[in-house]
């Protein structure tokens, strides 16, 4: 059933990109250079607590080991660039579901970090789609994918039923009702007043 993001395979691999990371920051190849960046600006994001939350809200990715840092293959983890690449997409994936999840007025999207992160991964889509096409698809699914699981809910479908059998017609005349009779003391409490007055 998945990964677990509060795994101790888990964070030796997120150690392990950093280290990556760190050591390409200033490479000679300016791509490696720039994914090395983008993947150490995020490097603060991952605490244990992030990781705790990721862990018990992102239904979705945890299920695909595709995203899981700590199941990527040898030759991957041993070229730098493609280490970084497949590490960074990863990130966006985790960073797309909790955005999702928490609600976009919640995250950290307007963060300099998160957004120059978006920016980068969003060129690299327009350039290059196909290189990581699974990713890019599962992140443009997720919002239908969280729709679908809330509109499912049991007890959201229990409240549609329960007000499609009620018969509302009766609230109508109720607040017809009550209308009329605030309407009624009303006029009775100001011409009491008007006799009060007058005495």
């Amino acid at each position: 059933m998945g990964f677990s993001f509060v795994s101790e395979s888990f964070q030796n691999a997120l150690d392990r990109l950093f280290e990556t990371a760190q050591k390409n920051l200033n490479s000679k190849d300016d791509e490696t250079k720039n994914w090395a960046n983008k993947v150490r600006s995020l490097k603060e994001f991952f605490t244990n607590r992030t990781l705790e939350y990721l862990d018990i809200n992102l239904h979705e990715t945890k299920k695909w080991n595709l995203f899981d840092v700590s199941q990527l293959a040898d030759s991957i983890i041993a070229n730098d660039l493609l280490h970084l690449k497949y590490g960074a997409l990863s990130f966006y994936v985790y960073l797309k579901e909790w955005e999702f999840r928490r609600g976009i007025k919640e995250n950290e999207q307007h963060n300099p970090i998160v957004r120059s992160f978006y920016d980068f991964i969003y060129t690299e889509k327009n350039q290059r789609y196909l290189e990581f096409k699974t990713h890019y698809d599962f992140v443009d699914e997720l919002p239908f994918v969280i729709c679908g699981e809330i509109y499912s809910d049991s007890k959201l479908s229990e409240i549609r039923n329960f007000l499609e059998e009620k018969d509302f017609s009766d609230f109508n005349s109720f607040v017809e009702t009550n209308t009329t009779t605030f309407e009624m003391i009303k006029k009775w409490e100001e011409s009491f007043d008007e006799k009060n007055k007058l005495s």
